[in-house]
């Protein structure tokens, strides 16, 4: 999963989009019960929300975290290689394999930032 299109640019994140349905029923004569009502769902389907993304960016990081401790099992064999022997092949795979894990390291980083960023908004 990558982090970087969980979210589109175009696609107004919940409270964007919570805060224009505010907006506009700010601008609405409606009774005040009925305000009072839409303003407590709104606060319920933010949190629910929030909880949502948050545990989509959780599942993300944890899933980064899994592929480079499957991929670092690879890397073992680093330690059995002979240094008077020197294997192209095998450092050629050296190298995907640290670019990989270079890879899931970054969207690890991307999906903590982004649990970052909500915990510091919620303060």
């Amino acid at each position: 999963m990558d982090t970087k299109d969980m979210t589109s640019e175009s696609e107004p994140t919940t409270d964007t989009a919570t805060r224009r349905i505010r907006n506009i029923l700010a601008n609405i004569d409606l009774d005040c019960s009925c305000k009072e009502r839409l303003n407590e769902a709104l606060d319920r389907y933010d949190t629910l929300d929030r909880k949502r993304e948050y545990r989509r960016y959780l599942l993300d990081a944890r899933l980064q975290k899994e592929k480079i401790e499957s991929l670092i099992v690879f890397l073992e064999e680093l330690d059995r290689h002979n240094s008077e022997k020197p294997d192209i092949a095998l450092f050629s795979d050296f190298q995907c394999i640290f670019t990989d894990i270079k890879n899931a390291a970054e969207e690890g980083i991307s999906a903590s930032t982004h649990i970052s960023d909500m915990l510091k908004r919620r303060q």
